[in-house]
Protein backbone atom coordinates (compact mmCIF):
# COMPACT_ATOMS: atom_id res chain seq x y z
CA UNK A 1 0.00 0.00 0.00
CA UNK A 2 0.98 4.09 -0.34
CA UNK A 3 1.29 5.60 2.93
CA UNK A 4 3.40 8.74 3.36
CA UNK A 5 4.98 6.84 6.65
CA UNK A 6 4.42 3.20 5.76
CA UNK A 7 6.71 2.30 9.10
CA UNK A 8 8.18 -0.91 7.32
CA UNK A 9 11.16 -2.74 8.56
CA UNK A 10 12.78 -2.47 5.50
CA UNK A 11 11.03 0.93 4.07
CA UNK A 12 13.76 3.57 3.55
CA UNK A 13 12.01 7.05 4.17
CA UNK A 14 13.76 10.26 2.94
CA UNK A 15 12.77 14.04 2.16
CA UNK A 16 14.93 16.87 0.10
CA UNK A 17 14.36 20.53 1.21
CA UNK A 18 14.91 22.96 -1.64
CA UNK A 19 14.56 26.87 -1.90
CA UNK A 20 12.72 27.87 -5.13
CA UNK A 21 13.08 31.27 -6.77
CA UNK A 22 11.38 33.88 -7.86
CA UNK A 23 12.15 32.63 -12.02
CA UNK A 24 14.36 35.91 -12.93
CA UNK A 25 14.81 36.03 -16.55
CA UNK A 26 18.80 37.12 -16.58
CA UNK A 27 19.27 33.29 -14.88
CA UNK A 28 21.19 31.67 -16.88
CA UNK A 29 18.79 29.22 -19.39
CA UNK A 30 19.08 25.68 -18.10
CA UNK A 31 17.37 22.51 -19.88
CA UNK A 32 14.34 20.88 -18.23
CA UNK A 33 14.76 17.75 -17.23
CA UNK A 34 12.00 15.43 -17.43
CA UNK A 35 12.70 12.36 -14.52
CA UNK A 36 11.36 8.58 -15.78
CA UNK A 37 11.43 5.99 -12.98
CA UNK A 38 11.04 2.62 -13.61
CA UNK A 39 11.11 0.07 -10.42
CA UNK A 40 11.01 -3.60 -10.92
CA UNK A 41 9.48 -6.11 -9.58
CA UNK A 42 5.55 -4.69 -9.07
CA UNK A 43 4.93 -4.84 -5.76
CA UNK A 44 2.42 -7.58 -4.62
CA UNK A 45 -0.91 -6.05 -3.77
CA UNK A 46 -0.49 -7.29 -0.09
CA UNK A 47 2.36 -6.28 2.03
CA UNK A 48 4.73 -8.99 3.09
CA UNK A 49 5.71 -9.17 6.70
CA UNK A 50 9.01 -7.83 6.78
CA UNK A 51 10.48 -9.53 3.57
CA UNK A 52 14.44 -9.82 3.93
CA UNK A 53 15.29 -8.66 0.24
CA UNK A 54 18.35 -10.23 -2.18
CA UNK A 55 19.82 -6.89 -4.31
CA UNK A 56 18.73 -8.57 -7.08
CA UNK A 57 16.38 -5.81 -8.86
CA UNK A 58 17.67 -1.74 -8.61
CA UNK A 59 15.46 1.49 -9.73
CA UNK A 60 16.57 2.92 -12.63
CA UNK A 61 15.99 7.19 -12.38
CA UNK A 62 16.18 8.66 -16.32
CA UNK A 63 16.63 12.38 -16.80
CA UNK A 64 15.98 13.45 -19.98
CA UNK A 65 15.93 16.91 -21.09
CA UNK A 66 13.46 18.78 -22.71
CA UNK A 67 13.73 21.70 -24.93
CA UNK A 68 12.30 24.61 -24.28
CA UNK A 69 11.55 28.11 -25.62
CA UNK A 70 14.96 29.23 -23.99
CA UNK A 71 18.34 29.51 -26.31
CA UNK A 72 20.44 26.73 -26.51
CA UNK A 73 22.29 26.13 -23.07
CA UNK A 74 25.81 26.71 -23.11
CA UNK A 75 28.36 23.21 -22.39
CA UNK A 76 30.12 26.06 -19.87
CA UNK A 77 30.11 24.56 -15.94
CA UNK A 78 28.41 27.11 -13.56
CA UNK A 79 29.00 27.30 -10.16
CA UNK A 80 25.48 26.87 -8.40
CA UNK A 81 25.18 28.44 -4.86
CA UNK A 82 23.13 27.73 -2.32
CA UNK A 83 21.33 30.38 0.39
CA UNK A 84 23.64 28.97 3.18
CA UNK A 85 26.16 30.69 0.76
CA UNK A 86 28.76 27.42 0.53
CA UNK A 87 29.73 26.38 -2.43
CA UNK A 88 28.70 23.79 -4.53
CA UNK A 89 30.62 21.35 -6.94
CA UNK A 90 30.39 22.48 -10.41
CA UNK A 91 28.05 20.55 -12.68
CA UNK A 92 28.48 20.08 -16.74
CA UNK A 93 25.33 21.32 -18.54
CA UNK A 94 23.97 18.61 -20.83
CA UNK A 95 22.98 19.49 -24.45
CA UNK A 96 19.58 18.83 -25.24
CA UNK A 97 20.64 15.91 -27.15
CA UNK A 98 22.43 13.73 -24.25
CA UNK A 99 20.07 11.80 -21.99
CA UNK A 100 21.97 10.53 -19.07
CA UNK A 101 21.17 8.01 -16.68
CA UNK A 102 21.25 7.39 -13.30
CA UNK A 103 20.94 4.24 -11.63
CA UNK A 104 20.39 3.43 -7.91
CA UNK A 105 21.11 0.27 -6.27
CA UNK A 106 19.97 -0.61 -2.73
CA UNK A 107 22.98 -1.62 -0.62
CA UNK A 108 24.59 -5.23 -0.93
CA UNK A 109 24.99 -6.64 2.42
CA UNK A 110 26.96 -10.14 3.54
CA UNK A 111 23.49 -11.24 4.65
CA UNK A 112 21.96 -14.58 2.87
CA UNK A 113 19.56 -14.44 0.78
CA UNK A 114 16.08 -14.72 1.46
CA UNK A 115 14.70 -17.85 -0.11
CA UNK A 116 11.00 -17.41 -1.21
CA UNK A 117 8.70 -20.25 -0.35
CA UNK A 118 6.74 -22.20 -2.97
CA UNK A 119 3.97 -24.18 -2.55
CA UNK A 120 4.96 -28.29 -1.18
CA UNK A 121 2.54 -31.42 -2.55
CA UNK A 122 4.62 -33.09 0.12
CA UNK A 123 4.00 -30.84 3.10
CA UNK A 124 0.81 -29.08 1.89
CA UNK A 125 2.23 -25.71 2.51
CA UNK A 126 4.79 -23.14 1.32
CA UNK A 127 7.85 -24.13 1.68
CA UNK A 128 11.94 -23.51 1.26
CA UNK A 129 14.13 -25.93 0.36
CA UNK A 130 17.24 -24.30 -0.15
CA UNK A 131 18.97 -22.38 3.42
CA UNK A 132 19.37 -18.49 3.11
CA UNK A 133 19.52 -16.08 5.84
CA UNK A 134 15.49 -16.56 5.75
CA UNK A 135 12.22 -17.73 3.79
CA UNK A 136 9.40 -16.16 2.80
CA UNK A 137 5.64 -17.03 2.18
CA UNK A 138 3.76 -13.92 0.37
CA UNK A 139 -0.04 -13.10 0.21
CA UNK A 140 0.51 -14.79 -3.51
CA UNK A 141 0.74 -18.11 -1.48
CA UNK A 142 -1.23 -17.65 1.83
CA UNK A 143 -3.97 -14.69 1.46
CA UNK A 144 -7.56 -14.91 2.48
CA UNK A 145 -8.28 -17.65 4.53
CA UNK A 146 -10.46 -21.03 3.95
CA UNK A 147 -13.20 -20.74 0.89
CA UNK A 148 -13.63 -17.02 1.42
CA UNK A 149 -14.18 -15.27 -2.07
CA UNK A 150 -11.53 -14.78 -3.02
CA UNK A 151 -10.77 -18.71 -1.67
CA UNK A 152 -6.91 -18.84 0.18
CA UNK A 153 -4.72 -20.35 -2.17
CA UNK A 154 -4.08 -24.19 -1.69
CA UNK A 155 -5.84 -24.07 1.50
CA UNK A 156 -5.69 -24.92 4.44
CA UNK A 157 -1.57 -24.53 3.72
CA UNK A 158 -0.69 -26.68 6.81
CA UNK A 159 1.21 -29.63 6.81
CA UNK A 160 -1.55 -32.12 8.85
CA UNK A 161 -4.53 -30.96 7.33
CA UNK A 162 -5.73 -28.45 10.51
CA UNK A 163 -9.24 -26.80 8.97
CA UNK A 164 -9.46 -23.02 8.55
CA UNK A 165 -12.64 -21.86 9.54
CA UNK A 166 -14.85 -19.90 6.67
CA UNK A 167 -16.95 -17.58 8.22
CA UNK A 168 -16.96 -14.14 7.61
CA UNK A 169 -15.67 -12.30 4.84
CA UNK A 170 -12.08 -11.36 3.46
CA UNK A 171 -10.86 -7.96 4.64
CA UNK A 172 -13.03 -7.89 7.38
CA UNK A 173 -12.90 -11.44 9.53
CA UNK A 174 -9.34 -12.71 10.71
CA UNK A 175 -7.34 -14.18 7.94
CA UNK A 176 -2.76 -14.69 8.14
CA UNK A 177 -1.68 -13.51 4.61
CA UNK A 178 1.69 -13.65 4.69
CA UNK A 179 4.91 -15.23 6.87
CA UNK A 180 8.48 -14.58 7.12
CA UNK A 181 11.65 -16.59 9.28
CA UNK A 182 14.33 -14.75 9.08
CA UNK A 183 17.87 -14.95 11.05
CA UNK A 184 18.74 -11.98 13.48
CA UNK A 185 22.70 -11.55 12.77
CA UNK A 186 22.19 -12.06 8.67
CA UNK A 187 23.70 -15.08 8.09
CA UNK A 188 22.11 -18.39 7.23
CA UNK A 189 19.16 -20.31 8.95
CA UNK A 190 21.60 -23.00 10.92
CA UNK A 191 21.26 -24.71 14.22
CA UNK A 192 21.88 -22.16 17.44
CA UNK A 193 20.28 -19.06 15.12
CA UNK A 194 17.89 -16.82 16.95
CA UNK A 195 15.06 -15.56 14.33
CA UNK A 196 12.58 -13.72 13.80
CA UNK A 197 8.88 -14.84 12.66
CA UNK A 198 7.05 -11.62 11.27
CA UNK A 199 3.10 -12.66 9.97
CA UNK A 200 1.23 -10.26 8.35
CA UNK A 201 -2.47 -10.53 9.61
CA UNK A 202 -5.38 -9.14 8.70
CA UNK A 203 -7.44 -8.54 12.95
CA UNK A 204 -11.23 -8.08 12.95
CA UNK A 205 -10.75 -7.18 16.60
CA UNK A 206 -7.56 -6.32 18.41
CA UNK A 207 -9.46 -6.95 22.04
CA UNK A 208 -11.20 -10.17 20.92
CA UNK A 209 -8.55 -11.54 18.30
CA UNK A 210 -5.11 -13.34 19.06
CA UNK A 211 -2.30 -14.72 17.13
CA UNK A 212 -0.59 -17.70 18.18
CA UNK A 213 3.34 -18.72 17.13
CA UNK A 214 4.18 -22.72 17.12
CA UNK A 215 7.46 -24.56 16.22
CA UNK A 216 8.02 -28.30 15.40
CA UNK A 217 10.97 -29.76 14.22
CA UNK A 218 9.67 -32.32 11.23
CA UNK A 219 12.60 -35.25 11.43
CA UNK A 220 10.02 -37.76 12.82
CA UNK A 221 6.78 -38.69 11.80
CA UNK A 222 5.00 -37.18 14.68
CA UNK A 223 4.38 -33.50 14.52
CA UNK A 224 5.01 -32.12 17.66
CA UNK A 225 3.86 -28.38 17.55
CA UNK A 226 5.52 -26.00 20.62
CA UNK A 227 3.81 -22.88 21.02
CA UNK A 228 6.68 -20.21 20.86
CA UNK A 229 4.58 -16.99 22.16
CA UNK A 230 0.95 -15.57 21.71
CA UNK A 231 0.60 -11.96 20.68
CA UNK A 232 -2.31 -9.17 20.43
CA UNK A 233 -2.85 -7.47 17.28
CA UNK A 234 -2.58 -3.46 18.03
CA UNK A 235 -4.96 -2.37 15.06
CA UNK A 236 -8.65 -3.41 14.78
CA UNK A 237 -10.12 -4.09 10.82
CA UNK A 238 -6.77 -3.40 9.52
CA UNK A 239 -3.50 -5.60 8.42
CA UNK A 240 -1.10 -6.17 11.43
CA UNK A 241 2.65 -6.83 11.10
CA UNK A 242 3.01 -9.13 14.47
CA UNK A 243 6.26 -10.65 15.78
CA UNK A 244 8.47 -13.05 17.94
CA UNK A 245 11.71 -14.53 18.11
CA UNK A 246 13.14 -17.86 19.06
CA UNK A 247 16.19 -20.23 18.13
CA UNK A 248 16.78 -22.61 16.29
CA UNK A 249 17.77 -26.45 17.96
CA UNK A 250 16.61 -28.33 15.18
CA UNK A 251 18.57 -29.68 11.82
CA UNK A 252 16.67 -30.18 8.54
CA UNK A 253 13.28 -29.29 7.75
CA UNK A 254 11.53 -27.38 10.66
CA UNK A 255 7.96 -26.20 10.44
CA UNK A 256 6.28 -22.72 12.01
CA UNK A 257 2.68 -22.29 12.58
CA UNK A 258 0.65 -18.65 12.62
CA UNK A 259 -2.98 -18.65 13.70
CA UNK A 260 -4.82 -15.74 14.08
CA UNK A 261 -7.80 -16.71 16.57
CA UNK A 262 -11.27 -14.70 17.42
CA UNK A 263 -10.82 -15.51 21.20
CA UNK A 264 -10.66 -19.12 22.60
CA UNK A 265 -7.15 -20.24 23.86
CA UNK A 266 -3.67 -21.13 22.21
CA UNK A 267 -3.85 -24.20 20.61
CA UNK A 268 -2.45 -25.83 17.13
CA UNK A 269 -5.45 -26.35 15.25
CA UNK A 270 -8.30 -24.23 17.23
CA UNK A 271 -11.25 -25.11 14.53
CA UNK A 272 -13.10 -21.62 15.02
CA UNK A 273 -15.14 -20.24 12.79
CA UNK A 274 -13.03 -17.15 12.24
CA UNK A 275 -9.64 -18.64 13.31
CA UNK A 276 -7.04 -19.22 10.03
CA UNK A 277 -4.00 -21.67 10.40
CA UNK A 278 -1.16 -21.40 7.85
CA UNK A 279 2.58 -23.01 7.79
CA UNK A 280 5.79 -22.20 6.83
CA UNK A 281 8.28 -25.35 6.15
CA UNK A 282 11.60 -24.06 5.93
CA UNK A 283 15.47 -26.34 6.08
CA UNK A 284 17.78 -25.76 8.87
CA UNK A 285 21.58 -26.20 8.51
CA UNK A 286 24.07 -27.82 11.24
CA UNK A 287 25.28 -24.92 12.53
CA UNK A 288 29.10 -25.25 12.51
CA UNK A 289 30.06 -26.50 15.99
CA UNK A 290 26.92 -25.80 18.32
CA UNK A 291 25.53 -28.55 19.42
CA UNK A 292 21.82 -28.93 20.22
CA UNK A 293 20.77 -30.89 24.01
CA UNK A 294 18.84 -33.69 24.09
CA UNK A 295 17.15 -34.76 27.11
CA UNK A 296 19.48 -36.97 29.25
CA UNK A 297 16.97 -39.46 31.27
CA UNK A 298 19.99 -40.61 33.21
CA UNK A 299 20.98 -37.05 34.56
CA UNK A 300 17.29 -35.75 34.39
CA UNK A 301 18.35 -32.53 32.49
CA UNK A 302 19.09 -31.32 29.02
CA UNK A 303 22.92 -32.54 28.03
CA UNK A 304 25.52 -32.63 24.96
CA UNK A 305 26.81 -35.68 24.54
CA UNK A 306 29.87 -34.92 22.22
CA UNK A 307 32.38 -31.94 22.58
CA UNK A 308 31.74 -28.98 20.48
CA UNK A 309 32.18 -24.79 20.80
CA UNK A 310 28.53 -23.81 22.10
CA UNK A 311 25.79 -26.42 23.62
CA UNK A 312 22.49 -25.01 24.07
CA UNK A 313 19.41 -26.51 25.06
CA UNK A 314 16.18 -24.48 23.81
CA UNK A 315 12.20 -23.62 24.50
CA UNK A 316 11.73 -27.78 23.19
CA UNK A 317 13.56 -28.42 26.35
CA UNK A 318 13.27 -25.96 28.68
CA UNK A 319 10.16 -23.31 28.27
CA UNK A 320 7.90 -22.38 31.25
CA UNK A 321 8.43 -23.42 34.85
CA UNK A 322 7.29 -26.47 35.96
CA UNK A 323 3.62 -27.18 35.58
CA UNK A 324 3.10 -23.74 34.98
CA UNK A 325 0.72 -23.37 31.40
CA UNK A 326 1.10 -26.04 29.06
CA UNK A 327 3.98 -27.07 31.35
CA UNK A 328 7.72 -27.40 31.63
CA UNK A 329 9.12 -30.35 29.37
CA UNK A 330 10.45 -33.15 31.48
CA UNK A 331 10.35 -30.64 34.75
CA UNK A 332 12.22 -29.82 36.66
CA UNK A 333 15.35 -30.40 34.51
CA UNK A 334 17.33 -30.61 37.45
CA UNK A 335 20.14 -33.14 37.70
CA UNK A 336 19.60 -33.16 41.91
CA UNK A 337 15.90 -32.65 41.40
CA UNK A 338 15.45 -29.45 42.62
CA UNK A 339 11.72 -28.43 41.90
CA UNK A 340 10.49 -25.50 40.39
CA UNK A 341 7.98 -22.96 41.82
CA UNK A 342 4.43 -23.84 40.38
CA UNK A 343 2.49 -20.25 41.05
CA UNK A 344 1.34 -17.75 38.13
CA UNK A 345 0.87 -17.61 34.69
CA UNK A 346 3.37 -18.72 31.82
CA UNK A 347 4.59 -15.68 29.88
CA UNK A 348 3.66 -13.33 33.13
CA UNK A 349 5.42 -14.46 35.62
CA UNK A 350 9.02 -15.82 36.06
CA UNK A 351 10.38 -18.68 33.56
CA UNK A 352 13.56 -20.01 31.73
CA UNK A 353 13.54 -20.32 28.39
CA UNK A 354 17.02 -21.72 27.15
CA UNK A 355 20.33 -21.79 28.14
CA UNK A 356 23.01 -21.76 25.95
CA UNK A 357 27.36 -22.24 27.16
CA UNK A 358 29.69 -21.21 24.13
CA UNK A 359 33.75 -21.21 24.33
CA UNK A 360 34.96 -17.28 23.98
CA UNK A 361 37.43 -18.15 21.51
CA UNK A 362 35.36 -19.94 19.41
CA UNK A 363 36.79 -23.65 19.83
CA UNK A 364 35.87 -26.47 21.80
CA UNK A 365 34.75 -26.64 25.19
CA UNK A 366 37.77 -28.11 27.03
CA UNK A 367 39.34 -27.62 30.67
CA UNK A 368 40.73 -23.85 31.28
CA UNK A 369 38.93 -22.11 28.74
CA UNK A 370 36.39 -19.57 29.37
CA UNK A 371 33.16 -19.53 28.37
CA UNK A 372 30.14 -17.65 28.27
CA UNK A 373 27.23 -18.75 29.96
CA UNK A 374 23.68 -17.28 28.30
CA UNK A 375 20.19 -17.76 29.80
CA UNK A 376 16.70 -16.42 27.86
CA UNK A 377 13.98 -15.61 30.52
CA UNK A 378 10.95 -13.77 30.96
CA UNK A 379 11.11 -11.15 33.10
CA UNK A 380 8.14 -10.56 35.54
CA UNK A 381 9.70 -7.36 36.71
CA UNK A 382 12.49 -5.39 38.44
CA UNK A 383 12.74 -7.76 41.96
CA UNK A 384 13.78 -11.01 39.35
CA UNK A 385 17.37 -12.27 39.68
CA UNK A 386 19.43 -14.67 37.74
CA UNK A 387 22.08 -16.38 39.65
CA UNK A 388 24.52 -18.72 37.95
CA UNK A 389 26.07 -21.71 39.15
CA UNK A 390 28.68 -24.32 37.71
CA UNK A 391 29.62 -28.20 38.53
CA UNK A 392 32.76 -29.76 37.28
CA UNK A 393 31.19 -33.40 37.55
CA UNK A 394 27.75 -33.31 36.28
CA UNK A 395 26.98 -36.85 37.76
CA UNK A 396 27.54 -36.01 41.92
CA UNK A 397 27.13 -32.11 41.44
CA UNK A 398 29.03 -29.39 43.98
CA UNK A 399 27.36 -25.96 43.16
CA UNK A 400 29.91 -23.18 42.66
CA UNK A 401 28.38 -19.62 42.85
CA UNK A 402 29.47 -17.46 39.74
CA UNK A 403 26.97 -14.64 39.51
CA UNK A 404 23.82 -12.54 39.69
CA UNK A 405 22.47 -10.69 37.19
CA UNK A 406 19.76 -7.97 38.15
CA UNK A 407 16.55 -7.13 35.95
CA UNK A 408 16.59 -3.66 34.56
CA UNK A 409 13.46 -4.89 32.49
CA UNK A 410 9.61 -5.77 32.83
CA UNK A 411 7.23 -8.12 31.57
CA UNK A 412 9.33 -8.81 28.66
CA UNK A 413 11.93 -11.46 27.47
CA UNK A 414 15.49 -10.67 28.00
CA UNK A 415 18.88 -12.97 27.79
CA UNK A 416 20.96 -12.50 30.65
CA UNK A 417 24.75 -13.82 31.11
CA UNK A 418 27.65 -14.59 32.66
CA UNK A 419 31.31 -15.49 32.41
CA UNK A 420 33.79 -18.41 33.75
CA UNK A 421 36.78 -20.57 33.01
CA UNK A 422 36.05 -23.85 33.24
CA UNK A 423 37.74 -26.45 36.03
CA UNK A 424 38.88 -30.06 35.21
CA UNK A 425 36.07 -32.94 34.37
CA UNK A 426 34.46 -34.67 31.09
CA UNK A 427 31.24 -33.91 32.14
CA UNK A 428 30.29 -30.43 34.12
CA UNK A 429 27.27 -28.60 34.32
CA UNK A 430 26.02 -24.89 34.39
CA UNK A 431 22.74 -24.09 36.51
CA UNK A 432 20.93 -21.14 35.98
CA UNK A 433 18.20 -19.64 38.94
CA UNK A 434 15.85 -17.53 38.08
CA UNK A 435 14.04 -16.45 41.24
CA UNK A 436 11.65 -13.54 42.11
CA UNK A 437 13.29 -11.47 45.23
CA UNK A 438 15.08 -13.76 47.90
CA UNK A 439 18.76 -14.42 47.52
CA UNK A 440 21.85 -16.59 45.91
CA UNK A 441 22.80 -18.34 48.58
CA UNK A 442 21.11 -21.25 47.59
CA UNK A 443 21.57 -23.51 44.45
CA UNK A 444 17.99 -24.52 44.94
CA UNK A 445 15.82 -21.74 46.19
CA UNK A 446 12.69 -23.29 46.22
CA UNK A 447 10.83 -19.89 45.61
CA UNK A 448 6.98 -20.48 44.80
CA UNK A 449 7.80 -18.23 41.21
CA UNK A 450 11.17 -19.61 40.64
CA UNK A 451 12.97 -21.38 37.94
CA UNK A 452 15.87 -23.38 37.88
CA UNK A 453 17.08 -25.01 34.93
CA UNK A 454 20.60 -27.31 34.71
CA UNK A 455 22.51 -27.99 31.43
CA UNK A 456 24.89 -30.62 31.34
CA UNK A 457 27.76 -31.46 28.35
CA UNK A 458 30.97 -32.88 27.92
CA UNK A 459 34.29 -31.07 28.35
CA UNK A 460 37.43 -31.69 26.57
CA UNK A 461 40.53 -32.63 28.38
CA UNK A 462 43.52 -30.50 28.12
Amino acid sequence: FFFASPGGSFDDVDDLVFAVGTGSPTLSPVPTLSPTITISPTASAHPSSAPMKSPTWAPTITLSPTTSAYPTPSTSSPTLTPTNGTELPTLSMLSPSISPTLSIFPTVSSRAPVIEATYSTTYKSPKCSMIGSGCEATASLLKSRGNLDPPEPNASNTIDDCEDGNGGVYLEDESVESISVTSINGGPLVVGTEVQIDAVVWAWNKHADTVDFWHAPLSSTITNWVLIRSVKPTKSLSLNTVSTRFVLEDEGDNAVRVVIRYSGFPLACPGGDFDDVDDLVFVVGSGGGILAATYDDTLKAPKCSSVTRACYAGPSLLKSRGTVGLGEPNAPNTIDQCEDGNEGEYLVDESIESIKVTSIDGGDLVEGANVRVEAKVWVYGYGDHADFWYAADANLPEWNFAETVNMTVEKQFDTVSTEYILPEGDLQAVRVVFRFGGNATEPCPGGFYDDVDDLAFVVKST
